[in-house]
């Protein structure tokens, strides 16, 4: 079957000759109609695919030491689910954080002595090894708000500090002591911490 002659530019015998004269029209109505469209989303695109090649460009690793609030209904969150939360508070908010090697990989996150079920907490601290494309110098405050708009109830970070040093300590082995406060409590309550008091020097 020979080619019909409503395509004059396509059918041709030589290369670069057309049979017949005629238009190339690539950009038709409904072309154009579509385009139109989706113009008005080609900051956002863009913005998507730059996230996208962040992903891929040389990564410097950056550790901070956050100090954060457990008050409130946060204070039934055991201690797994609050690792697992901030992983995900950490994703939600668009902040890559950084993973161990290996056929596992764990984000790098690391707490200083978990609180128990039920207690409330105003001072309490993690370290977090975050990724961020080399050069790039975070702004805390930034890093602060970002995290703190993902946060479930009763969590909130107050401080955020690069952490400089290159002294391999664990988190735990820098702390020096935690401070209790016990409130509420009736008679038997209170004689029974008066003799741990006396019992015990550190209470």
């Amino acid at each position: 079957h020979g080619m019909p002659d409503v395509f004059p530019i396509v059918y041709k015998k030589e290369k670069y000759v057309n049979n017949y004269k005629g238009i190339n029209s690539r950009l038709d109505e409904i072309q154009a109609a579509l385009l139109s469209v989706k113009l008005k989303f080609l900051e956002e695109d863009n913005e998507k695919r730059r996230k996208i090649a962040e992903y891929y460009l040389p990564k410097e690793k950056i550790k901070f030491l956050i100090q954060y609030r457990k008050t409130g209904k946060s204070i039934y969150f055991s201690h797994i689910h609050i690792m697992q939360m901030f992983e995900k508070t950490f994703q939600r908010a668009g902040i890559q954080l950084s993973f161990s090697q290996g056929y596992n990989p764990k984000p790098i996150l690391e707490f200083a002595q978990p609180l128990p079920l039920g207690i409330s907490g105003s001072h309490e601290l993690l370290s977090a090894t975050l990724d961020f494309p080399a050069g790039i110098n975070p702004d805390s405050n930034e890093l602060i708000t970002m995290l703190n708009e993902k946060l479930p109830e009763g969590f909130l970070v107050d401080k955020m500090v690069r952490i400089v040093s290159n002294i391999k300590k664990s988190l735990s082995a820098s702390y020096y002591a935690s401070e209790y406060k016990i409130s509420g409590l009736d008679d038997k309550g209170h004689a029974l911490l008066q003799k741990l008091s006396e019992d015990y020097n550190n209470i």
